[in-house]
């Protein structure tokens, strides 16, 4: 059934998209985007945690969920390029963005974690070819310095030559770039992958402008969702520890879409059945 101004599907037999009335012209993906994380948004709202009581009914229900957030995308047709779109950045951090791939037919993914991806990301130094953004803005915080040429809904990079069954996982390196020798580095802060038995935190569960975060959301960090209005998934993260007494868990700190192609198709390469999808044919206003 409708659900306000925000739709949420699950694909039982694939993905659908429901309008049950008073259906609207689709919006564009700026307009969409807008909707969701602008300054007057009502949805992921700024330095307003996800999981507080008050929060959007429709956002509450995206984050209820932790087992069943996708924790990697799974690909479906040989020799598939991913786009990744840098469309929002609203940290303080100096934060770098990359990936890994765990190839297909690789049953124990944290025991091949351990061995071929995590020494990477624990060195002092990850290496250039596990990073697609060195940094993730347009201007290094406090300094004015620009950091590169990234803009909002434009700047992308590829991840090519993707086979059938591979597992593409992203990560954020909280305060990771190091503009002095223009790297990327882990002294500063530990790695977060997009799976939480990836990730190394303590226990702490923090209280939080009125918001308790549920001990199954403490090791991940990000939403994953499908939206029509961007034929594309929607990655939103929250780059403070959500052990850390400063995170606010508002999960809108940093937003890319990611598509299998350039010419604003469907998805077609990517497995989409465990996706929520949050927004439908009406136009959100």
């Amino acid at each position: 059934e409708e659900a306000g101004l925000l739709f949420i599907a699950y694909g039982i037999d694939g993905v659908k998209i429901i309008c049950t009335k008073n259906c609207q012209p689709k919006q564009t993906c700026d307009q969409f985007m807008k909707v969701l994380f602008g300054e007057t948004t009502e949805y992921f709202k700024e330095a307003y945690s996800v999981f507080r009581s008050d929060a959007h009914e429709n956002i509450k229900t995206l984050f209820s969920d932790a087992a069943n957030m996708p924790k990697y995308l799974e690909i479906t047709k040989n020799n598939t390029t991913l786009y990744i779109t840098f469309l929002r950045e609203v940290t303080g951090w100096q934060n770098s963005f990359g990936y890994f791939v765990i190839p297909a037919g690789i049953e124990n993914l944290e025991t091949y974690y351990n061995a071929n991806i995590k020494p990477d990301l624990t060195s002092n130094v990850v290496p250039d070819t596990r990073i697609l953004f060195k940094f993730v803005g347009n201007v290094i915080p406090n300094t004015g310095k620009p950091a590169g040429t990234l803009q909002e809904g434009t700047s992308y990079v590829q991840i090519p030559e993707l086979n059938v069954g591979d597992k593409v996982f992203f990560f954020l390196v909280p305060k990771g770039y190091d503009s002095s020798n223009d790297r990327v580095i882990t002294t500063n802060a530990k790695v977060i992958t997009t799976n939480p038995l990836f990730n190394e935190f303590n226990d702490v569960r923090p209280v939080y402008n009125g918001a308790v975060v549920p001990e199954v959301w403490r090791k991940l960090m990000h939403g994953l969702f499908l939206t029509e209005s961007c034929k594309s998934i929607v990655y939103a993260i929250e780059d403070c520890y959500l052990n850390e007494t400063w995170s606010d868990s508002d999960y809108n700190d940093i937003i890319f879409s990611i598509s299998d192609n350039r010419n604003d198709n469907e998805l077609s390469a990517i497995k989409l059945d465990a996706f929520r999808i949050v927004d439908g044919d009406g136009q959100m206003k």
